[in-house]
């Protein structure tokens, strides 16, 4: 039986709804030229840098928005304008410190100049691979984070001096900047899912760094999750006053959607002489998008677990967005009812109710007036739904939380199809 695979029939190489980060290589499976939008925000950022000899940025977003895509495209421009970047980042847990921070950015810049000079021998950045990583003698050279060969001879345990951190990570930005002539990039991550208690350390850990990250000839970007600039960066009048306001990603446009799966499209059309027919429209996806209030990365598991189930049933054409939501709502039915248990699942569908088909925003007190809950039970479905994945924070409004449903929640209860497609939400009242 020979088996043809679902995209070759419309013309593609692979899915053109996947999620995975866009790279700076144009080698890579998903370039960074499938990039869209946030022009602005690139454009910000590109200028700080290339003005100056330091600096420091934020780059805050909800999960799903793209924010690792962007930095990649932040890498991207500032290296086509001179400036050195890595492709992984630095990343901070609940285990980080002074010390072991410091010493994994020595580890860039160390990996950084090795990619260069590979078998230079300056006895600096031995000395400094000495004490990051300990030392093997291999034919009296040295070898470090792969780099090297023959045979090793002895070893040498890591001595990481903690109070002489600040004068080796000076000295090696300033023989980089000497070397390369120019600074360096360098991407802080993992700011994604910080605990209130992992906020506050870290905010204290800034405060430690405060100097660190003003030597001339690094560039900093952080990127955490929205909120994370109150929360981290503003905790210290001292580490605050060192950052200009966080640049916030912003849901896509739909317009921006368009291009984004048109790109999609041409990208991974087969060549020559197949024809390429859209699974899903870009416009008919547009109208989908808002659902998902600019969770880039959900939006597009939903239009491939719609395409895998409905694609090519009414023959090579592409699906429209009512299809899409009538393929991908049984399933994700069956996995909200899973994480939330059916409890959970008869309130919130009630509460959905209550909006009459719009995509409805509410606070603690209007779950509490709607399901005729007591205000700790209404607190507590509002922590549950949100621990579930089915509802998560929208904004606040001075002392008021208002919450939304996820875009999963929307296409099982056939909320918000329409209406968003308008711009249409509702605030619920009791």
């Amino acid at each position: 039986m020979t088996i043809t695979g679902l995209w070759e029939q419309f013309g593609l190489r692979g899915t053109p709804f996947f999620q995975d980060e866009l790279r700076p290589s144009d080698e890579d499976g998903y370039p960074i030229t499938l990039f869209v939008g946030r022009s602005e925000e690139l454009r910000r950022i590109t200028r700080r840098v290339v003005s100056d000899r330091s600096s420091r940025t934020i780059v805050q977003g909800e999960a799903g928005f793209g924010k690792t895509s962007f930095v990649n495209r932040l890498k991207s421009d500032l290296g086509a304008a001179g400036i050195i970047t890595h492709e992984h980042p630095i990343r901070i847990t609940s285990d980080t410190t002074r010390s072991t921070f410091v010493a994994d950015v020595l580890r860039t810049l160390v990996r950084i100049r090795l990619a260069a000079f590979p078998e230079a021998q300056d006895r600096f950045w031995k000395r400094i691979v000495r004490l990051l990583e300990g030392e093997e003698m291999i034919g009296g050279s040295l070898a470090a984070f792969g780099v090297g060969a023959g045979v090793t001879r002895g070893y040498i345990a890591p001595q990481v001096p903690g109070d002489s951190l600040f004068e080796h990570l000076g000295e090696a930005l300033r023989r980089i900047s000497a070397e390369f002539g120019t600074s360096v990039l360098l991407h802080v991550n993992n700011l994604e899912n910080l605990s209130r208690e992992g906020a506050r350390d870290t905010a204290f850990l800034l405060r430690d760094l405060r100097d660190y990250l003003l030597l001339p000839g690094a560039h900093w970007v952080f990127v955490g999750a929205t909120g994370v600039e109150d929360s981290v960066f503003r905790v210290h009048p001292q580490v605050g006053g060192i950052f200009p306001e966080a640049e916030t990603l912003a849901p896509l446009e739909p317009g921006e959607i368009e291009e984004l799966l048109a790109r999609r499209y041409e990208h991974l059309s087969l060549k020559p002489p197949a024809r390429m027919v859209p699974p899903v429209d870009p416009g008919e996806a547009s109208r989908l998008y808002s659902l998902y209030q600019g969770d880039l990365r959900n939006f597009l598991r939903l239009l491939g677990d719609a395409a895998e189930r409905g694609l090519g049933l009414r023959g090579l054409e592409p699906m429209t967005a009512e299809e899409i939501l009538r393929h991908a709502a049984p399933g994700y039915e069956r996995s909200l009812r899973r994480r939330i248990g059916e409890g959970d699942f008869a309130h919130l569908a009630k509460l959905l109710a209550a909006s009459g088909g719009a995509v409805p925003e509410f606070r603690v007190t209007d779950v509490s007036g709607i399901l005729k809950l007591a205000q700790p039970s209404a607190s507590a479905l509002v922590e549950r739904l949100t621990r579930g994945v089915a509802i998560r924070l929208s904004h606040s409004r001075g002392r008021s939380v208002y919450y939304r449903p996820t875009g999963e929640a929307l296409v099982v209860f056939g909320n918000g199809a329409a209406a968003s497609a308008r711009g249409h939400t509702r605030v619920l009242a009791p």
